[in-house]
């Protein structure tokens, strides 16, 4: 998936698009793509303001913890 067609997802998502059914396939495709399993908080934390680009870098900056 290309960064164009993430930034659609999210903006899909934010504006509350798309039916139940598709909603969850979507996070999880989001989650694959940027490595980050809060993907979903991100979107939930978004105000009015906030774009789908600043939630892909925000969601490009998780790493997870190496043991």
């Amino acid at each position: 998936m290309i960064d164009n067609e993430m930034l659609e997802l999210i903006a899909r998502l934010l504006r509350g698009e798309g039916s139940d059914e598709e909603f969850g396939p979507w996070i999880e495709q989001l989650k694959r793509e940027t490595k980050n399993p809060h993907i979903l908080q991100l979107l939930r934390d978004a105000d009015a303001s906030t774009t789908p680009e600043a939630i892909l870098q925000k969601a490009r900056q998780y790493r997870s913890i190496q043991l």
